[in-house]
């Protein structure tokens, strides 16, 4: 049996002429051939066929021996399959035209081998949606969500032409990438599928694996120079199709959901569907659409970060921006933004200098920016994020792009709420370390009372000998920050104005002070020479081996649950 020959598998048949032909040979000395005769391909399979090989045909339009009418509603389908004079009919919770033509192509195989009516009919009505296949996410939103696997252009129009007549009102959003080391032609035919079918369109990461995200999306871009244009703001025109791209998938899955997407409106989220993992340079992530999904519905907007992502990285060999370095496959920046979206923070500020196009690049979809263009330290940074705060935040966080990759949800969640529980109007992250070269010190007196932090550069002996060291993590009280961000000085001898002034200001306001002692070192890396680098690179394949086998070992066991 065969049910279609489509755009697909190009990248090792090299011509879609190839790929049909290596499919054909199938049937070569077969007994029986099931074939769709809505196919293209249907002429020139039959073609093929020796004398001695019986035909069944199935179809959903042209007369065929099982042929399939049907009816739709939002949550079930009717349909019917003539054989003859006799008509069977059937119903199902799987909607869907392509559906119709799976079960009409089953339902012929199945009579081939003389399997009861009843038999198929109790079958198909039992039969529940396979997870990640037009997989319907509910939530309060109002809006319609969708996860589907549709991967190929064949597939992908299906889906979204079934959802434009399932979802007539409101707008339709399309959310898919494109697989490395797979078929390059078809990523500007999916891409201009979509802007013809959909409203918008997000182009994002599905398994990059060694080749650039930007790359790939620059391809499926070239496919709709003509007909959508790029979406720079949230005023969409009526009658008008735009795309955007997001390179980071969960940036993709935040940005719709937070500032995209409208009560009534329909989104569907292709390419994925069932998969638990995302490949980048040969390391494969743990990723699942519907479990972003979810993530991201949870988020209310309340929480504010800044991500310091202006340095260069001196000690790295090398022009690439510093925060764009890659471990276990993916640029560092991406795991701190991870991170803050997985705990909440869903208005996320970058504040970026070096290199700072390629770093929007990298980076664009849910994040905004501000632009450090002479980095004068990190106490200037925030001073020129100041202002892209939301006006109704009270407490923010600001932490470091190069650092921050192994950080908990969890523990970032913790650290907030304890400088709200405390009242602070600042609190930082410090760490004892074994070699705290080029941190800053944490000084306390004999009581254990904090004093300051000191940086490197302005360290006395003596507080060079301190191993306990700042990691860049704070939380500040908004209000406390506007009234005393202007009082840093620059460092007489650096030049730079630094943020851990402000825990000297409030300490001499006598304002509360919060030192959490982060518990687990392993949770802080510091990147800042090319051994450092590797390290990280190490470390962060070891931490995604590990979760890949906690996800691989609660599979099995649900799996001897449900038996």
């Amino acid at each position: 049996m065969i049910t279609n020959i489509k755009h697909e598998h190009l990248d090792y048949h090299k011509t879609f002429e190839a790929y049909r032909d290596t499919k054909i040979k199938l049937f070569d000395n077969v007994n029986t051939a099931i074939l769709n005769k809505d196919d293209e391909s249907y002429d020139q399979i039959t073609k093929r066929l020796s004398a001695e090989t019986s035909t069944i045909t199935y179809s959903t339009n042209k007369t065929a021996d099982y042929l399939a009418t049907y009816q739709k509603t939002n949550t079930r389908m009717e349909f019917q399959v003539k054989v003859g004079s006799e008509e069977h009919v059937f119903n199902t919770e799987m909607i869907g035209d392509y559906n119709v033509a799976n079960f009409v192509a089953a339902i012929a195989v199945a009579k081939n081998e003389d399997v009861d009516w009843k038999d198929i009919k109790r079958s198909i009505k039992d039969l529940q949606t396979p997870s990640g296949r037009l997989e319907r996410v509910e939530n309060d939103k109002g809006i319609n969500i969708y996860i589907d696997f549709a991967h190929t252009p064949d597939s992908l129009e299906k889906v979204l032409e079934f959802l434009r007549e399932r979802h007539p009102n409101g707008r339709l959003i399309s959310v898919f990438g494109c697989a490395s080391e797979r078929d390059e032609l078809k990523r500007p035919m999916m891409a201009k599928i979509s802007t013809n079918i959909a409203d918008v369109s997000i182009f994002t990461a599905e398994d990059p694996r060694r080749e650039s995200i930007n790359k790939i999306i620059d391809e499926m871009v070239s496919g709709v120079v003509d007909q959508a244009e790029e979406l720079t703001d949230l005023n969409l025109r009526e009658n008008k199709k735009y795309y955007k791209r997001i390179p980071e998938r969960s940036d993709a899955i935040f940005f719709v959901l937070h500032s995209l997407a409208k009560k009534g409106d329909t989104i569907v989220f292709c390419g994925k569907g069932h998969e638990e993992s995302m490949a980048y340079n040969g390391v494969e992530h743990p990723w699942s659409d519907r479990q972003w999904i979810e993530t991201s519905l949870k988020q209310d907007l309340k929480r504010s970060a800044v991500i310091l992502a202006a340095d260069k990285g001196t000690r790295l060999i090398g022009e690439d921006a510093k925060v764009l370095r890659k471990i276990a496959g993916k640029p560092m920046i991406t795991y701190c933004v991870n991170n803050l979206l997985q705990a909440g923070f869903a208005s996320i500020n970058l504040v970026i200098g070096y290199k700072k196009d390629e770093v929007i690049k990298r980076t664009q979809g849910f994040v905004s920016y501000s632009h450090q263009d002479k980095q004068l330290g990190t106490g200037h940074a925030l001073m020129i994020a100041l202002d892209n705060i939301p006006k109704d935040i009270k407490n923010f966080i600001v932490i470091n792009g190069d650092d921050s990759a192994f950080f908990e949800p969890e523990t970032i969640n913790k650290i907030y709420q304890e400088h709200h529980d405390k009242k602070a109007v600042v609190s930082f992250v410090s760490l004892i370390v074994d070699d705290p070269t080029g941190l800053g010190r944490v000084v306390k007196d004999k009581n254990g009372q904090l004093l300051g932090i000191v940086e490197e550069k302005d360290a006395s002996e003596q507080q060079r000998k301190i191993n306990e060291v700042n990691d860049g993590f704070y939380v500040f009280d908004k209000k406390f920050v506007q009234e005393n961000i202007e009082k840093i000085k620059q460092s007489s001898n650096s030049g730079e104005y630094y943020i851990v002034d402000l825990v000297k200001l409030a300490l001499l306001e006598k304002k509360p002070v919060h030192v959490h002692v982060l518990e687990d070192r392993a949770e802080w890396h510091g990147i800042n020479t090319l051994k450092q680098l590797e390290e990280g690179d190490r470390k962060m394949r070891e931490k995604i081996k590990s979760q890949m086998a906690e996800k691989l070992r609660k599979k099995w066991i649900n799996i001897k649950i449900k038996k």
